[in-house]
């Protein structure tokens, strides 16, 4: 169930617009992780993270195109902050939304087999 809900949250993502500009044509974007894993140093996870790629991080992304996703990569998450009414809290908010939709639709799809 867990492969196939993340492969249900990132198909939704990618067929959303940008949560910055609301281009086409976006890039799944991994927040933050909200507590750092315990040897890292701060400033390692000082954006957005390739190590979110696995276990329930996976699911905290949003839809970014390229040229958001390079300036949230080189700015930080604060330039979020600019963008975004909410700024970085919308962004937490927006990727729960979907996952918790995705996974409605999973669990229906479930039950019907």
């Amino acid at each position: 169930m867990t492969s196939r809900l993340l492969a249900a949250y990132y198909a939704r993502l990618k067929s959303e617009p940008c949560i910055a500009c609301n281009r086409r044509g976006v890039d799944i974007a991994h927040l933050l992780p909200v507590s750092k894993p315990l040897g890292f140093a701060a400033n390692q996870y000082r954006t957005w993270s390739a190590r979110s790629h696995k276990g329930p991080r996976a699911f905290t992304a949003v839809p970014l195109c390229r040229e958001c996703h390079d300036n949230v990569t080189v700015h930080g998450e604060e330039w979020l902050d600019g963008k975004l009414i909410g700024g970085r809290r919308f962004a937490y908010a927006y990727a729960l939304r979907v996952l918790a939709e995705v996974s409605e639709e999973c669990c229906e799809e479930e039950a019907d087999t």
